[in-house]
């Protein structure tokens, strides 16, 4: 398994129990997806 995070912080997310969650991950990228849907960009 590939560590996660920047190597400064690695230590600090295994201490404090941190770390990615997938989970949320998915649904986080379900929520962008619908706001982007919604709100259609413009663009710069």
């Amino acid at each position: 398994m590939a560590p996660d995070g920047p190597r400064p912080l690695r230590v600090l997310l295994r201490a404090t129990g941190s770390g990615p969650v997938p989970e949320a991950g998915e649904d986080a990228w379900r929520r962008i997806d619908a706001f982007f849907t919604e709100h259609p960009g413009r663009t710069r």
